[in-house]
C-alpha cells in the first residue's frame, strides 16, 4: 500500500515538474504582450499593482525556458547546454538591473 502510494506521489511531483515551467513561459510571455500592445491588465494583477517590468519578464521568460529544457528527455547534452544558456541570459539580466541603480 505504501508503495503504490510513492509511486502516486512520485507521478503527481513529475507531472508538476513537467508543468511547472510551462506556466511560467506563459504568464512571462503575457506580460511581454501586454508591454508590446499597451495592454495594462498584461503587464499588472490588479490596475493599481506595479507592473511588471520588460527585463524581468525576459528574465522570467528565460527561466522557465531553463527549466523547461531540463525536464522531460534525459541525456541530450545540447539541451543542457540550451538551458545554461538560458540560465546565463537571466544572470545578465539580474546583474544589468543592478548596474542601473549604482
Amino acid at each position: 500500500m505504501e508503495k503504490r502510494q510513492n509511486e502516486i506521489a512520485i507521478r503527481l511531483f513529475r507531472v508538476l515538474a513537467a508543468v511547472s515551467p510551462l506556466v511560467v513561459i506563459i504568464i512571462a510571455l503575457l506580460v511581454i504582450a501586454g508591454w508590446i500592445f499597451d495592454i495594462d491588465l498584461l503587464k499588472s494583477i490588479r490596475p493599481h499593482y506595479v507592473s511588471m517590468k520588460p527585463n524581468t519578464a525576459l528574465g522570467i521568460l528565460s527561466g522557465g525556458v531553463s527549466l523547461w529544457l531540463l525536464t522531460g528527455l534525459k541525456g541530450l547534452r545540447y539541451r543542457r547546454l540550451l538551458s545554461r544558456l538560458f540560465a546565463f541570459f537571466v544572470l545578465l539580466i539580474g546583474l544589468f538591473s543592478l548596474l542601473q541603480y549604482l
